[in-house]
């Protein structure tokens, strides 16, 4: 029995190495340097969680649009902690808790995603990044109040 081995093209179009250590230094340059407004990206979330709310005309969400709430939240959780705002993703993980423990969107959910948005109005508007000044630990504890009581109600 012979083994036929292909030809490795793909090697050689791509080379063999690593990636240049100068090539690395400016793309962190870059990264560092960036000054892509995170608000604007904030606010056009805001704008599609916003859409997804009002489209309802009861107090249940679809499951279809109870699952593009969380993608929603989750891009958030994660793009919080990319562009340096962890307030962001901690409120996200927190609303993302809540996702889990509910059934279904209910009236009350409606609610916690209504402080959610208003705070990451707030945290747009205003540039908060952390939680480590006052307005910060205002917005972070008045959602975590909120999802508090839904788990008491719900949990």
């Amino acid at each position: 029995m012979r083994f036929a081995t292909p030809k490795n093209t793909l090697k050689e179009k791509v080379g063999s190495g690593g990636i240049p250590e100068e090539r690395i230094k400016r793309a962190e340059e870059v990264i560092e340097k960036c000054d892509v407004g995170f608000s604007s990206y904030i606010h056009k979330s805001v704008e599609v969680m916003c859409d997804i709310i009002a489209t309802e005309h009861t107090d249940d969400l679809s499951e279809t649009k109870r699952q593009l709430l969380i993608k929603e939240v989750m891009t958030m959780k994660a793009h919080g902690k990319m562009f340096s705002f962890p307030l962001v993703s901690a409120l996200s993980n927190e609303v993302l808790q809540i996702f889990d423990i509910a059934q279904r969107v209910n009236a009350d959910l409606i609610d916690i995603i209504k402080v959610y948005i208003q705070s990451l109005q707030l945290i747009a508007d205003n540039q908060i990044q952390s939680y480590n000044n006052e307005a910060g630990q205002s917005i972070a504890e008045a959602l975590c109040a909120a999802c508090g009581r839904y788990v008491q109600k719900y949990g």
